[in-house]
């Protein structure tokens, strides 16, 4: 063959694909539509569709990277989102270098104590090579079950990425599943549990996060066949937090869109499997504020959704800047409610807990008389101790602390602020508080710091004008008491 232009006979399938192969490993043939290009002026013939075809194959294994493996035939609607398809040669075309699509869903996996289980076996060398092909070859056809394609990265980092938000849920289900040591989700796959048993893997936690579903957030897909863009970032700052709020067990995160779009098509498929989500607020991350969703898909799990409502509840007062004494309440209620249904306080006992459910709830009813008798400072101080207690728990919800630690700072706030001004008002008042001995008592006592403060605080309990000037406060600071869950990531 002396020239591309001078088929001979049906060796040119061969000769062809040879030259074709020359200039793509040459880097000449960056893309198929230059490959086409190329061949388009030999005659569209069987063997020279063919061997369009296996060059094609070639380009894809060296040029496309996580995408190596992305076809019409294994990975269809993946293949319409992230390829633009050649008309003539349908089973070919060029990825998308920089898209924005809305039905694309990434999952970013990370294995609690990889590393240190690596330490431990590095003379066990069958062990890291069983966990080695685990990880390079078995998940990725687990994945691609789903329709979804996986890379490992990182050493202990799972990437998943998808064009359907219940397929790459399903897939980071599966590969816990794989790590559960037998604690598989009820909604894992069969085939994930068989591998698990098949491979004798060992047990990791695993944190998840999933992001996606927005038609604006861009997908890059670099040169070398890589990904990066928001949509990366995003699932990392999930995890990121996952792991954080839930280093010893398995934890899932959701970006907001990711749950609606989960909610809106596969509600009914999700209770089948089980599945459930818990709001965990607006967080904010470096550069970023997302409304997070958390999953609930472990048994041992399900109790959480007993005191969803009050959590919900408290978000929504929060938003409202409601301090005067409603974010109080639901802070109250949601102490009760977790109480009432965490498993380490219904069992009793010292052993799993050295405070009974009914003696939260005693203490809570206690901090709200407190409020509602204008008596701010006990009351604050009776949520800290009850939070205080309730992080002791074992096996307390990171989540529920999280925020009611951010409650009872910002009532410490707004009680300093109270106190300043109640201090203010009595130093302008003192004939309305105190009879002529005591004022002067008090004027003499603002020496001696202590005995001061003994007095001071028995004359503001006196003060007619309290619960106005604690409302007062409790408006005039709603900017400063806001707060927000803060990720470092």
């Amino acid at each position: 063959m002396n020239s591309i232009q001078e088929p001979e006979s049906e060796a040119i399938s061969q000769e062809l694909l040879g030259r074709l192969c020359d200039r793509i490993l040459a880097g000449e043939l960056p893309t198929f539509d230059a490959l086409r290009s190329y061949a388009s002026r030999l005659p569209e013939t069987p063997p020279v569709r063919a061997a369009i075809r296996r060059a094609f194959e070639l380009q894809r294994r060296l040029d496309w990277g996580f995408f190596r493996e992305l076809s019409p035939e294994a990975y269809p609607r993946l293949w319409a989102e992230l390829v633009v398809p050649d008309r003539r040669y349908p089973f070919a075309g060029d990825l998308k270098r920089l898209v924005s699509i809305s039905e694309i869903y990434l999952g970013l996996l990370d294995m609690h104590g990889y590393t240190e289980f690596c330490r431990r076996n590095r003379n066990n060398v069958s062990v890291l090579d069983r966990l080695d092909r685990v990880l390079q070859e078995d998940i990725p056809k687990l994945a691609a079950s789903w329709g979804v394609l996986s890379k490992r990265a990182n050493g202990d980092e799972i990437l998943l990425l998808g064009a359907s938000a219940i397929d790459v849920l399903r897939a980071v289900l599966d590969v816990m599943a794989c790590f559960s040591g037998g604690r598989a989700p009820a909604a894992a796959s069969p085939a994930a549990e068989g591998l698990r048993t098949a491979t004798l893997l060992p047990a990791f936690a695993i944190s998840a996060g999933i992001a996606g579903g927005q038609k604006y957030t861009p997908l890059i897909i670099t040169r070398d066949g890589d990904v990066s863009g928001d949509i990366v970032n995003t699932a990392a700052r999930l995890q990121a937090r996952a792991g954080k709020i839930s280093p010893e067990r398995d934890k899932i995160l959701v970006a907001g869109p990711v749950y609606q779009k989960l909610k809106a098509e596969t509600a009914e498929s999700l209770a089948l499997c089980g599945l459930d989500f818990i709001s965990s607020g607006r967080i904010e991350f470096k550069g970023a504020a997302l409304n997070v969703y958390d999953a609930v898909f472990l048994w041992t799990e399900s109790y959480r959704l007993g005191y969803r409502q009050a959590l919900e509840t408290l978000y929504e007062d929060l938003g409202k800047g409601q301090w005067a004494s409603k974010v109080f309440e639901d802070a109250l209620g949601l102490v009760t409610r977790v109480a009432t249904e965490h498993p380490s306080i219904k069992s009793g006992g010292a052993a799993a807990c050295e405070h009974s459910c009914q003696e939260f709830i005693e203490r809570a009813k206690v901090a709200l008389g407190l409020m509602n008798g204008d008596r701010y400072e006990q009351a604050v101080e009776s949520l800290a101790e009850l939070v205080a207690d309730l992080g002791t728990v074992e096996g307390m919800d990171e989540l529920v602390m999280e925020y009611l630690r951010a409650v009872l700072k910002s009532y410490r706030a707004l009680v300093e602020r109270f106190d300043g001004r109640l201090n203010q008002e009595m130093d302008e008042h003192l004939d309305a508080v105190f009879g002529q001995k005591e004022r002067e008592s008090y004027v003499a006592l603002r020496r001696n710091h202590a005995m001061f403060d003994r007095l001071r605080s028995a004359a503001r309990l006196s003060i007619k004008s309290r619960r106005s000037i604690w409302q007062r406060e409790a408006a005039s600071a709603e900017d400063e008491l806001g707060f927000s869950i803060q990720s470092l990531k």
